[in-house]
């Protein structure tokens, strides 16, 4: 409360940041003609790089989590489905993806949530920081938002993170909107924004102490006092009240295709369990010792996440000797920071938080508000001029050319040469230097967006993902692999009631030769075709094991409704399968064959089932 009192004192002398904003924006108005453009430009860096090349969109096969999900979008409907997983509590995510699979085919769904998740977090994102910093900071840090390739599906984009990031934005966003105006209503909506986040990834339930604090800073700034004790009641109250409608309409819809009211408690138990015994999280933990963080794949996120923390543990450091800074910015950077330790910390004893291949996507949207705080910290937000909307096309111009052009992050590539790590922390910690400089002024905001499009280029190139984005790269086509996934799933689904009783073996040696001269994993198509719903006939995590090495209980299996799925090129497989069941006194014969089309291979998939005994 003392660090709250202060904030008057020590912030600019007028109200000039929020109230300038209050009436270029106004409060009542939802989007004005110059934001309408600038979301226009901000929607336009995704679609344009999406255009030019469209695989950066798709789940990579071999990501069994994000698979599952697309399983519950084709088959929510079936109370039969993976029923008994404790995935089904990532409703706020099922129910949108379903719907989308059942109105639109499904490259069309997969487009429009995918897509979907990215502009609502880039939009709201801009929303929020517009209405207290203006439209130069708002739209370089959006736009630096739009490129961050490790907030790009993360986890595969059909993984719930991606849209529990868009549904805390959309949260924070209306929080922001609410502490400005006092309206404790519309609470209502923040806290149903906020369930659905959590929904869809339960650790962003530690995101509520920096919205305490975000909504308090704000309010307080705004209003020159604190809210009385009525109005934070009403708040809370209001809050809770958009939370469980949200949860008991997503319970109700649960119950309605045959499925548990309580559709979080397998999960919520799951968690419990994980946090009080850490032991739990020993297959996916990753100690500090084996360093983990400077594997290049980790390294590219970390870095980013390690400059920005710096920076903004510097300019807090700062703003305790100068005291003109601007209040709403150093608490966006103290969430930050206090996201950052709090993730080092679960990571510390023994948590999976802070490695960044998907565990650490929640200090995105923070790490960004946080980066905004820092350009904005001794920056007084002015009105809107009439060169912003150049100054904004350009940016966006920019930006899109830094990924699609995939020259740029090669060329940036071959100038690091042996000294790549060094080269990517110094990077980051030169955009973020910069951003801090440019105090909101035009050409240095632009300039820190130049050298974040450079730093991002060059971390994409290192991680090997730049075919992802670049104009015509062979051996990138995820999305005709996404519809040949689709296609297999529907036809091994014909023949059984349910999809538990389908088993699926494969070739571990076997491997897919495209038509480019490529190759495709064989393996990771058949990982991915299981998630969705079906059964590995024997453990494959060290590989499938050969014909001739399957266990007994996958002989036992196939019984009664249960069939065989079998992908291969080479018939010999299914004969082998053949024989080796007749060996244990199980005869098998092909019920279903059909091939799987992509534009670089084709694999035969056999459906194996029992034979009925001659009478």
């Amino acid at each position: 409360m003392q660090i709250m009192a202060s904030i008057p004192a020590l912030a600019f002398k007028k109200k000039g940041n929020i109230e300038s904003n209050v009436d270029c924006h106004g409060v009542t108005s939802l989007l004005s003609a110059p934001d309408f453009r600038n979301c226009l430009l901000l929607s336009a860096i995704p679609i344009a790089m999406s255009i030019v090349n469209s695989s950066w969109l798709y789940t990579p096969i071999g990501y069994l989590d994000a698979w599952y999900n697309v399983g519950y979008f084709l088959h929510y409907f079936d109370p039969t489905f993976l029923n008994s997983s404790y995935k089904i509590a990532r409703l706020s995510w099922i129910i949108p993806g379903f719907v989308a699979y059942h109105i639109f085919q499904p490259f069309v769904a997969n487009y429009l949530l995918h897509m979907g998740c990215l502009l609502v977090s880039v939009l709201f994102f801009y929303l929020t920081v517009v209405r207290m910093f203006g439209s130069v900071i708002a739209f370089s840090t959006a736009a630096c938002l739009a490129l961050f390739t490790p907030y790009h599906g993360s986890g595969g984009w059909d993984y719930q993170n991606n849209a529990a990031g868009a549904f805390y934005i959309v949260a924070f966003y209306v929080l922001t909107e609410a502490s400005l105006t006092g309206r404790t209503r519309t609470f209502i909506c923040a806290g149903a924004a906020y369930a659905a986040a959590i929904h869809a990834a339960i650790s962003f339930i530690n995101m509520i102490p920096i919205l305490v604090l975000h909504c308090l800073t704000t309010y307080h700034y705004r209003f020159s006092r604190l809210p009385s004790s009525r109005s934070v009641v009403m708040g809370i109250l209001w809050f809770l009240f958009g939370a469980i409608a949200l949860t008991i309409f997503l319970g109700l819809v649960n119950v309605i295709v045959g499925r548990q009211f309580l559709f979080f408690k397998d999960l919520l138990d799951l968690v419990l369990r994980n946090v009080v015994d850490s032991q739990n999280q020993t297959p996916w933990w990753l100690p500090w010792s084996s360093k983990w963080f400077l594997r290049i794949n980790d390294f590219n996120s970390f870095r980013v996440i390690f400059a920005l923390l710096v920076g903004c543990i510097a300019s807090t450091a700062l703003a305790i000797v100068r005291p003109r800074f601007n209040p709403l910015a150093l608490s966006l950077q103290l969430q930050y920071v206090f996201i950052a330790v709090l993730w080092t910390v679960w990571q510390s004893v023994g948590q999976t938080a802070l490695q960044p291949d998907y565990f650490a996507y929640p200090i995105y949207p923070a790490m960004f508000f946080g980066l905004a705080g820092l350009t904005a910290t001794w920056q007084s937000a002015g009105k809107l001029r009439s060169t912003t909307i150049l100054f904004c096309g350009l940016l966006a111009v920019a930006a899109t050319t830094s990924l699609t052009v995939g020259l740029v992050g090669v060329t940036l590539l071959r100038w690091a040469e042996q000294h790549i790590e060094l080269a990517l922390t110094a990077s980051a910690l030169a955009f973020v230097f910069i951003f801090a400089a440019s105090k909101g002024r035009s050409v240095w905001t632009a300039a820190a967006v130049l050298a974040f499009c450079a730093s991002n280029a060059l971390g994409v190139a290192a991680t090997g993902h730049a075919n992802l984005y670049a104009h015509r790269v062979a051996c990138e086509d995820r999305p005709s692999t996404f519809l040949g996934l689709i296609e297999s799933n529907l036809f091994l689904t014909r023949f059984v009631p349910n999809s538990i009783d389908m088993f699926v073996w494969w070739n571990k040696n076997e491997t897919l030769h495209e038509q480019l001269g490529c190759t495709a994993s064989l393996a990771n198509f058949a990982l991915s075709m299981t998630s969705f719903g079906l059964q590995y006939l024997a453990i494959p995590w060290s590989g499938m094991p050969d014909v001739d090495e399957l266990p007994a209980n996958s002989i036992s299996a196939i019984t009664g409704t249960r069939r065989i799925a079998v992908l291969t090129n080479d018939y010999s497989n299914v004969e082998r399968i053949i024989a080796r069941y007749e060996q244990s006194e199980a005869r098998l014969g092909v019920e279903g064959q059909t091939i799987i089309r992509t534009s670089g291979f084709s694999v035969d998939l056999y459906v194996l089932g029992p034979r009925r005994s001659a009478l």
